[in-house]
C-alpha cells in the first residue's frame, strides 16, 4: 500500500507502478513481472457489470464480472494463456482495451467471436475486447471464476497492489532484492507479505486438505476393521470345520487346495460387497463432485485402487485362518473324534 498523502494523484500512482515494474524486470534472476490488485485464489474482487453496449437492461439485470487491473505481462507471468486474440500492450495506452475470460465470452456472445466487440462497465465509455483467456480459478479451487475482465492498471490506478514475479531461482532468496527494487523508487513504499504461489495454493486448499485427511484416516480405520472383522468371522467358521478339514487332508485333498477353498469361500461375500459398493459410489460420487478439483468422482484408477485395497484386506483376513486350518494335527484330531 502506498502512503495516500503522497499518492493522491492517479498519474503519480501509475508512474510509481511503471518504475517498480521496470526495476523488478531489471533484477537478476527475474523472468517475468506482473501487477494485480488481488492474487488468484484470494476471493472475488471489484465485481461490477460487464455488458454489451447494446444491452439496454437495468444495471441490476446485466451480467457481472470480476475485474482485475493488471499490466501487460501479468497473464504470461502467471501462466494464464490467451486462447484467442492478444493481450493488450504498452502501445494500447490511450485506448480502452479489455481482455475477457472464456466464461465471459460465452456469456456475452455465445457461439460468436468476441474479438473487436465492445463492452461497458456501468456507465463508463465502452472498451474493445482484444483477447480471450482460458478460464482460471481466481476465487477459490472449488468455485468457478465466472466471468473475468482484465483491464490495464493505468486506467484505474489504485494506491497498492501485488507484484507477481516469476524467477529463475528460488523465489524466497530474492525477497531482499525485490524489497530494494521498491525502495529505489520510493523509500516510503514498504514491500511486505512475500509469498510463493505454492504457499497461496496451500492456504487455499488447507481446509479441504484437512477434511480429506480426516476422511482418509477414517477410511484407513475402516479398512483395518474390515480385515479384523473378516479374520474373526473366517477364523470362527474354520474352527467349526476342523474335523471336515482333517478328513479332507487325510483323504489327500492337499493343503494348497484347502487354502484355496477357504479363500474362495471367504472372498465370495467380499466380492459381492465390492460390486454393490461400486454401484453406490457411482450414485454418491455426484455429491462429491463439488469438493473435487480437476478430479473425476468416477476416476477408475482411484476406484480400482480402492477395490484392490479392500480385497487385499479381506484376503489377508482369510489367509491367516486358511493357513492355520492346514496345520491342524490331522490324525490326533480324527482319533479324538
Amino acid at each position: 500500500m502506498l502512503p495516500r498523502a503522497h499518492y493522491q494523484d492517479p498519474e503519480r500512482v501509475t508512474r510509481f507502478h511503471d518504475e517498480v515494474l521496470r526495476e523488478l524486470r531489471n533484477t537478476p534472476g527475474v523472468r517475468g513481472v506482473g501487477l494485480v490488485q488481488r492474487l488468484p485464489l484470494e476471493g472475488a474482487f471489484f465485481v461490477d457489470t460487464l455488458a454489451r453496449v447494446d444491452d439496454q437492461r437495468p444495471s441490476g439485470e446485466r451480467p457481472s464480472a470480476n475485474y482485475r487491473f493488471v499490466n501487460p505481462d501479468y497473464l504470461r507471468t502467471m501462466g494464464i494463456a490467451v486462447s484467442r486474440g492478444r493481450m493488450f500492450t504498452e502501445g494500447d495506452r490511450g485506448r480502452r482495451p479489455v481482455v475477457i475470460s472464456a466464461h465471459a465470452a460465452r456469456t456475452l456472445w455465445p457461439g460468436e467471436d468476441p474479438i473487436g466487440r465492445l463492452v461497458r462497465r456501468g456507465s463508463e465509455d465502452p472498451r474493445e475486447v482484444v483477447g480471450v483467456t482460458v478460464d482460471a480459478r481466481i476465487r477459490s479451487m472449488e468455485l468457478d471464476a465466472g466471468p473475468v475482465a482484465y483491464v490495464p492498471y493505468w486506467d484505474l490506478p489504485i494506491a497498492g497492489g501485488t507484484y507477481v514475479v516469476r524467477t529463475a531461482i528460488d523465489p524466497t532468496a530474492m525477497a531482499a532484492s525485490m524489497t530494494e527494487a521498491v525502495r529505489r523508487v520510493d523509500s516510503l513504499a514498504a514491500a511486505h507479505d512475500f509469498r510463493t504461489m505454492d504457499a497461496v495454493l496451500a492456504r487455499a486448499v488447507a481446509l479441504r486438505r484437512a477434511q480429506f485427511s480426516l476422511t482418509a484416516a477414517f477410511a484407513l480405520a475402516g479398512v483395518l476393521l474390515v480385515g479384523l472383522g473378516v479374520y474373526g468371522v473366517v477364523a470362527t467358521w474354520a474352527a467349526r470345520r476342523r474335523t471336515e478339514f482333517a478328513i479332507r487332508l487325510a483323504l489327500g485333498g492337499g493343503a494348497p487346495r484347502l487354502v484355496a477353498m477357504v479363500l474362495r469361500q471367504g472372498m465370495r461375500p467380499a466380492a459381492i460387497g465390492v460390486v454393490l459398493g461400486l454401484g453406490v459410489s457411482a450414485v454418491a460420487g455426484r455429491a462429491l463432485a463439488a469438493l473435487l478439483y480437476e478430479v473425476s468422482p468416477h476416476d477408475w484408477v482411484v476406484l480400482g485402487t480402492a477395490v484392490l485395497v479392500v480385497l487385499t484386506a479381506v484376503a489377508a483376513g482369510c489367509l491367516v485362518p486358511a493357513v492355520r486350518a492346514v496345520r491342524i494335527p490331522v490324525w490326533g484330531l480324527l482319533r479324538s473324534e
